[in-house]
């Protein structure tokens, strides 16, 4: 169930103490030989930061210059607020949104940790990153090294940080240290698009429904619906719950419901940026024509990309069709209604690609 960097490795200096940080982002740089999904970060407690209080946050990071003169682009920010720190052991955190990785590109793994009590704590290992680091697929060069980065080298400080209240870009260094930030790695995993860009936005009543529709050749087995939300194009005041539906398009009947959820469960932290991910139980779809909605009961405004073409996916069975939405739904959710065909709203699916045998192979999804 995926690679991760570090395997049995453990911190020289278990319980490390800052008093003058207000919180620290801790980072490892890592590339993968091959394609695929960034889905989880993994982190490793200090041993004396057990129990409720402590904050921590996940971040992925696109490096797009050196880092003596830094830039980056945040792909990804997960905080999980039912997270409690396992002391001196391996912590994970689920992205809400899988990151895509194509293969020899150089990202952060990072995760930031709060100052409670006037302390922040963190592990060290001193001078683990002084040569590079190898499991698998997945590398961290060493410290302060050129990356390719897609044929545009840049140099990266490796076993980075950065000390700051909230979750920052990590850029300093110190000793070739390793400050046990990894990932959990899905070789294979893949993407149709690059994450939909909200250039537009339609308005209307209290309650919207975000779909797309999609038709599929082959036989699928959904596993996760997921939405993207940002303080700009979906207008959300004070959000409460959502709930996912996977339509039939042709009958507009419900084949699968999450139910309500509600919004806190996701991780929000008290902002609406980001991709949310909704668990679905669903049975195997046969091929045919599906519209994957997702209705939230308190947005004004629908965010969407005018421009955007329908796509298809990797695996080339499971295409997209158009981008549908629903307007004053607030009772409740319903069939979304009308489309376009060169209308997408930032909606996804996670599905697995099931042979008529009922043996499954690959996972893939719609955006990044």
């Amino acid at each position: 169930m995926g690679v991760s960097l570090l395997t049995d490795q453990t911190p020289a200096s278990p319980n490390n103490v800052d008093t003058n940080a207000a919180g620290a982002t801790l980072a490892t740089c890592v590339r993968s030989s091959v394609p695929g999904m960034i889905t989880h970060v993994r982190f490793y407690g200090a041993t004396d930061a057990g129990g409720a209080g402590w904050v921590y946050k996940a971040s992925v990071w696109k490096p797009t210059a050196d880092d003596a003169s830094p830039a980056a682009q945040l792909l990804a920010i997960t905080y999980d607020p039912t997270l409690v720190n396992a002391p001196g052991a391996w912590n994970s955190i689920k992205l809400l949104q899988p990151v895509y990785a194509p293969a020899d590109m150089p990202y952060k793994v990072a995760y930031h940790t709060s100052n409670v009590s006037g302390q922040v704590l963190y592990v060290s290992t001193s001078s683990a990153l002084a040569s590079p680091i190898t499991n698998d697929v997945l590398t961290a060069q060493a410290g302060d090294t050129s990356w390719d980065n897609g044929g545009s080298p840049i140099t990266l400080r490796n076993g980075s940080y950065k000390y700051s209240g909230i979750t920052t870009y990590p850029n300093d260094q110190f000793s070739n240290a390793l400050y046990f930030a990894d990932l959990i790695f899905e070789p294979g995993w893949t993407r149709v698009r690059p994450q939909i860009v909200m250039d537009n936005y339609d308005l209307g009543g209290s309650g919207r429904t975000l779909a797309v529709d999609v038709t599929t050749d082959v036989h699928i087995s959904p596993k996760e619906l997921s939405f993207e939300m940002n303080s700009v194009y979906f207008a959300i005041t004070n959000p409460t719950s959502v709930q996912g539906r996977i339509y039939n398009t042709d009958t507009q009947a419900v084949i699968a419901d999450t139910g309500l959820l509600d919004w806190s469960s996701m991780g929000s932290n008290g902002s609406i940026t980001g991709w949310y991910s909704l668990p679905i139980t669903c049975g195997v779809l046969p091929p045919g024509n599906y519209t994957i909605a997702v209705w939230e009961p308190t947005g004004t405004r629908a965010g969407y990309n005018e421009s955007a073409a329908p796509a298809s996916s990797i695996d080339g069975h499971v295409s997209i069709l158009n981008g549908r939405t629903g307007e004053s739904q607030n009772a409740g959710p319903a069939w979304p209604g009308s489309g376009g065909a060169t209308r997408l709203y930032g909606v996804d699916m996670i599905y697995e690609v099931v042979e008529d045998t009922g043996a499954s192979t690959r996972f893939f999804s719609f955006f990044s």
